[in-house]
């Protein structure tokens, strides 16, 4: 008998046989390409589509394609991009790697890509179930897998570790009879020359691991993504394209089979100039102890050169800006002591140690406490936020110069006769809504629009629609925020327009939040308003919104945001057509199959879909638990600081942990937490109990009385009720009690940043409490994907006395205040996994109304993310 074909083989149209090095064009990606994402958010497919043939054009062989974007359906355009793309000649071609941390979005990708793709990934993070069933369902969709080598105790980060996690993972596969071929490890490529020793051998463990792998796990594949090793040295892509090519070079000699990599810059080892490959190498290799200094002078003296003299070396525009900005503020300090001088370096490094003694000294000069303001404070500001806006500075940097304005101005408050309003400067309106209470983001959004000279008038929470109108045109506000964390908080966006439009007002309207979207703002917001109506993703967004709505070309904006808006509703109307022609919704009773949904998936998954509903999988943990456990639940700092997720933290701010302003970041974010445990600033409580329950149909019976509904995925069929084996938890968490008078302490005494600091640390440290919960099993908090009604903690807290034992209540939204909160429930089952609704029929939003004793128009208000 012939032996069994063990080459890794994929294909386009044409075939690809993994012998020699295959490089993959990383340009298609949302996450890694700031054009590719623009176009994909203009919809702009054909120029996109473009992107992915410029890199077959220079040399990729495999196209690696990530949707992976909060802002969009990731897996409605994995789709339209992998069909659209399939008409391209030269891209039906080439393989395709889909990419995305979203299993659904993979698995929309390997619905539609013709030829054999790699599924990039999956890893035993989830366990090992999760990890076999995902990499099966890969396995029938003919395509190969990328293992990332994380497990359920996190990333693999050393070579010991990497190599047991490639191992097990080989094992389980191949015992399960994946073909080994189709195995492709990806490593872990991990940012080197950050400064921490420990960080030092990060590219060294790698190509160990990649030898290890080769040598060790026959057939098996190696993959790396190259781009993070270089991530210290953004800014510089020259240092950066030479870390690239010595990694590879050495990689590709331990075994890398394929990289994604920028085909159009990248180097060969080869090219690079000799001093250079030496400095780097010791960098890759951890050959000196030195390495990292040496090779950071020499990117510091070269990042002045142009890119002829340092030989393809091209500068990012942001960086080099902001060094530029950095230069001339040095020359201007050493040049001249100008007091002008010395107030635009200490806002552009959030300094305020000698700023009221300069803004003083600047009162003196002017004769003025407005002229300092307008012609000193403003401009500098100014200054600010043009760096913020080209990427020069972090957003936590532009909320300590925030500070550091605000110190100079209190400095000058004996000097100012009435406001110290800057005259002609427009005003901004923000408000959180009624009903919702989150502000974190609605306080980036007024920092930095102070940036551009606005104005901010500040409402605070929960703050109803006819209060908002009131103080816009009690103020003559230029434009208005509207902020919003909840889903029930759309619905409110949507009566403070209805009030401005019964008003005959048409001031421009921001709308952003954890709750909003581009998609619900142009279908359910703007058609109510005959005045502007913008979507604002972020703070940063929120500035350019501004600045373009009170720009030279404010209408050209408005009039491309309506367009785009009446495509979106088009889009939207048309979709719905679509949807509605599927078959109804079947209620679940007892444990009926709902509806087949078989015509929704691939013939291949229709035989998963509700193997869940199986009453004999739950008898391994069916055991009855009398009565309820736990209670009122208390915590200090010190016992929730080692369960801190400090990644998440430092995401709020939009940086990384190994950068200079991570360390930052981190070192204050430690010294608050002192200062919040020594003041006894917060009151950390909850509480949390388990309680006999068993499900009906879609619903958990608690106690034999209290009826908690859930929904069902109608694509892959998962309910959480599917999961109840005997009993269920709950739980009522928060670190926020105490934290709005804290916060408000901060505030006068002039430390904005602070404030923001301690909010951010409420919400890690809530967290960290729901992860020291007395109770085992998947915790689903209420008002997230799976299940998505807020309504729902109402019940929950009666059934705890939430009210009663602790300093949480409801608003009438159903948010809990204080808003560092967390509420939900905890399932107890070796099936039990996270997981995302997606979109529901009107046959499900019917029959969910229905057991929930709610008009059909109620329920939407409440989930309508999930309609």
């Amino acid at each position: 008998m012939p032996k069994p074909c063990r080459e890794t083989v994929l294909s386009g149209l044409e075939p690809l046989v993994v012998r020699d090095f295959v490089p993959i064009g990383e340009r298609a990606n949302v996450a890694g390409s700031a054009r590719f994402a623009r176009l994909i958010r203009e919809e702009k497919l054909d120029e996109a589509i473009g992107i992915a043939r410029d890199q077959v054009a220079a040399g990729a062989a495999v196209i690696d394609v990530c949707m992976d974007d909060g802002m969009i359906d990731g897996a409605g355009w994995m789709r339209r991009f992998l069909l659209a793309a399939a008409a391209e000649p030269e891209l039906a071609r080439v393989p395709w790697m889909v990419d995305s941390s979203s299993f659904a979005v993979l698995e929309a990708g390997l619905q539609c890509v013709q030829g054999r793709a790699l599924a990039n990934s999956i890893s035993l993070k989830e366990g090992e179930q999760e990890f076999l069933r995902r990499a099966d369902l890969i396995r029938r969709y003919g395509a190969a897998a990328v293992v990332m080598l994380f497990d359920e105790r996190g990333q693999a980060d050393t070579f010991e570790r990497k190599i047991e996690i490639a191992e097990r993972a080989y094992n389980l596969l191949t015992a399960n009879g994946f073909p080994v071929q189709d195995i492709v490890f990806d490593p872990n490529v991990l940012t080197i020359a950050t400064g921490m020793a420990e960080h030092n051998d990060y590219a060294v463990d790698f190509i160990r691991a990649t030898r290890w792998i080769k040598q060790n796990l026959p057939y098996a594949r190696v993959s790396a993504g190259v781009s993070n090793l270089s991530f210290a040295f953004r800014g510089n892509s020259a240092v950066r394209e030479a870390m690239h090519a010595v990694f590879l070079h050495h990689a590709v000699e331990a075994g890398l089979d394929m990289a994604i990599v920028n085909v159009a810059t990248a180097l060969t080892y080869s090219e690079l100039e000799p001093n250079l490959r030496t400095l780097v190498e010791d960098v890759v290799l951890n050959r000196r102890a030195d390495a990292t200094e040496r090779l950071t002078e020499f990117a510091s003296s070269k990042s002045h050169q142009s890119g002829a003299e340092q030989g393809q070396t091209k500068v990012r525009p942001a960086a080099e800006r902001r060094r530029r900005a950095d230069d001339s503020q040095s020359e201007s300090k050493s040049a001249s002591t100008s007091v002008e001088a010395r107030i635009l370096d200490a806002f552009i490094h959030g300094n305020d140690t000698t700023i009221a003694a300069d803004t003083l000294l600047a009162y003196g000069e002017l004769g003025s406490a407005l002229a300092v303001i307008e012609r000193v404070l403003m401009p500098a500001m100014g200054e600010v936020g043009r760096l913020f806006g080209e990427g020069g500075l972090f957003l936590s940097q532009v909320v300590k110069s925030a500070r550091t304005m605000r110190r100079a101005v209190d400095a000058l408050a004996p000097y100012i006769k009435g406001t110290a309003a800057i005259s002609g400067s427009p005003k901004l309106l923000l408000a959180t809504v009624r009903g919702d209470v989150h502000d974190i983001g609605k306080n980036l959004v007024g920092i930095v629009a102070q940036t551009g000279g606005w104005q901010t008038i500040d409402l605070g929470v929960m703050v109803d629609a006819v209060k908002i109108a009131d103080e816009a045109a009690r103020n003559s506000v230029s434009a208005i925020g509207l902020s919003g964390l909840i889903t029930p908080s759309l619905h409110e966006m949507t009566e403070v327009v209805r009030e401005l439009e019964r008003r005959g007002m048409r001031i421009p309207v921001l709308v952003g939040g954890a709750a909003t979207s581009r998609l619900h703002t142009a279908v359910k917001i703007a058609p109510e308003y005959g005045g502007a109506v913008v979507h604002s993703r972020d703070a940063s967004e929120g500035a350019t919104v501004l600045s373009r709505l009170y720009g030279a070309d404010s209408q050209a904006f408005i009039d491309s945001v309506r367009t785009a808006q009446q495509q979106e509703r088009e889009g939207y109307e048309s979709q719905k057509t679509v949807n509605e022609t599927r078959q109804s919704f079947q209620p679940a009773s007892g444990r009926e199959e709902v509806a087949d949904l078989s015509s929704e998936v691939p013939e291949l998954c229709a035989d998963r879909s509700f193997e869940a509903r199986d009453s004999t999988k739950r008898t391994a943990r069916a055991e009855k638990r009398g009565g309820a456990q736990g209670g009122y639940l208390s915590r200090q700092i010190s016992d929730l600081e080692p369960h801190i997720n400090w990644n998440m933290y430092l995401a709020a701010w939009g940086v990384r942990r190994n950068s200079d302003e991570g360390r930052r970041l981190l070192k204050d974010a430690a010294a608050m937490l002192e200062r919040i445990d020594n003041e006894q600033a917060l009151t950390i409580e909850g509480v949390a109990s388990t309680f006999p329950a068993h499900s009906e149909g879609d619903d958990i019976i608690i106690n034999e009385q209290l009826f908690i509904p859930m929904l069902r995925n109608e694509q892959t069929g998962m309910c959480v009720a599917d999961w109840i084996c005997g009993s269920v938890g709950a739980f009522a968490v928060t670190a926020g009690t105490g934290l709005a008078e804290f916060t408000e302490k901060l505030r006068a005494e002039g430390d904005d940043y602070g404030a923001m600091v301690a909010k951010l640390l409420a919400d890690r440290l809530t967290e960290a409490f729901a992860e020291t919960l007395p109770l085992s099993g998947v915790r689903f908090a209420l008002g997230y994907p799976a299940t998505p009604d807020h309504s729902l903690k109402r019940e929950i807290f009666e059934l705890l006395g939430v009210t009663e034992k602790t300093g949480m209540r409801l608003t009438q939204s159903y948010m809990i205040v204080p808003g560092e909160a967390l509420c939900g429930i905890v399932v107890d089952h070796p099936d039990a996994r996270y997981f995302s609704l997606g979109r529901l029929s009107s046959g499900q939003l019917a029959d969910y109304a229905r057991r929930r004793k709610m008009t059909i128009d109620e329920v939407k208000r409440l989930i309508s993310n999930e309609l």
